[in-house]
């Protein structure tokens, strides 16, 4: 529980109307709750393979510079980009790092789609 913000990465963990996506992965995204205006952010669709326990698919957002709270609330997600596919790494730091580059990947997909 609370994995992503431990990394530095605090996320909303969504819950998933279909057992089966079409696709998994990471993926440029934005965010909307409610009547706020879409956030951009960076998502990841499946099974944390790096993370120990009963795979479980999730899907887990991250918003870009957004402290607020999005406990409980119902959010809609639009996916933009592929960034890559989920992949299982050795270690909580290697997945940190790659998190950052992913975070960055995305954050320039937005950039170039202005």
């Amino acid at each position: 529980a609370k994995r992503g913000r431990q990394l530095g990465y605090p996320t909303a963990n969504v819950h998933m109307r279909h057992e089966r996506p079409a696709l998994t992965g990471v993926y440029a995204v934005k965010l909307s709750v409610g009547k706020l205006d879409c956030m951009n952010a960076v998502a990841n669709l499946g099974v944390r393979p790096t993370i120990a326990g009963v795979p479980k698919l999730m899907l887990e957002v991250h918003v870009f510079d957004f402290n607020g709270n999005l406990y409980d609330k119902h959010v809609h997600v639009e996916f933009f980009h592929k960034v890559r596919d989920e992949m299982k790494f050795d270690s909580l730091d290697a997945l940190k790092a790659q998190i950052a580059q992913d975070v960055e990947v995305a954050k320039e997909y937005f950039k170039r789609s202005i």
